[in-house]
């Protein structure tokens, strides 16, 4: 079992998107994988579970003892599941009989999982700190644009810290570039910047500014259901085995 957060501070790159679609990618390649919405936007969720019942538990009601760990896991298909999202996880404070994240994953029940990923807010707080201290791996994921990149050096930062102060095998697997243009000279250009400054550490496969992405973030959908033609699939896929190669 690795669990893998994905993560930048910043808003509207594509996180999510990123975090869904290569979720789906490795099911496809016949991994176990489980998601886990640690966003109080809860746009994850909205992806993988289609439940509208009122006990639909989530990330605080497990971390809060309210419900078990087979209670909160919900089936989206064979091999893929998620633990929802919650609207409060943004303000969660825990108390003292609370578990964490990290000892929730030492569970038994989650040792046939091949893979977790936690889908991060793009904010700091209690629960994205949990999911780091939880993580073997963080994939970092930008964009093009100078307000999406700019932080990067800060975030790296916050992760190493955490990496010496409280989870020792932490470190970044990888930065992927996304929503990419390259129609356009300015993100070119930005993609040598982001590259020169981060070497190796950034990912081979970016994703392109497909327009099957925005169809399929309105449809509440993975790529692969809705667009088989779309040049992005193939992106995710090889995206995916780059990750597993660098695992």
């Amino acid at each position: 079992m690795k669990v893998l957060s994905i993560i930048n501070r910043k808003g509207g790159v594509g996180k999510t998107t990123v975090t869904a679609n290569l979720a789906y990618e490795l099911k496809h390649l016949g991994f176990n994988v489980l998601v886990v919405d640690l966003d109080s936007q809860c746009d994850l969720t909205k992806i993988f579970d289609k439940k509208t019942a009122e006990k639909n538990y989530t990330i605080i009601d497990l971390l809060e003892k309210r419900c078990s760990i087979p209670q909160s896991i919900v089936k989206y298909e064979d091999n893929l599941s998620i633990i929802r999202g919650d609207k409060k996880s943004d303000i969660y404070l825990p108390n003292k009989s609370s578990y964490t994240i990290k000892k929730i994953f030492s569970s038994k029940l989650f040792h046939n999982y091949d893979y977790i990923l936690l889908d991060h807010p793009p904010a700091n707080g209690n629960i994205p700190f949990q999911g780091l201290i939880a993580s073997d791996k963080v994939v970092v994921v930008t964009d093009t644009e100078p307000f999406s990149y700019d932080n990067l050096k800060e975030l790296i930062l916050d992760i190493n810290i955490i990496k010496s102060k409280w989870n020792q095998s932490l470190a970044i697997l990888g930065i992927v570039i996304n929503r990419v243009d390259m129609r356009r000279t300015q993100t070119i250009k930005s993609i040598k910047a982001i590259r020169k400054a981060y070497s190796s550490t950034v990912l081979i496969q970016h994703i392109s500014n497909n327009s099957a992405v925005p169809s399929s973030i309105y449809n509440h959908s993975v790529l692969r259901k809705l667009h088989w033609r779309s040049p992005c699939i193939k992106q995710l896929n090889s995206l995916a085995k780059e990750i597993l190669e660098r695992l």
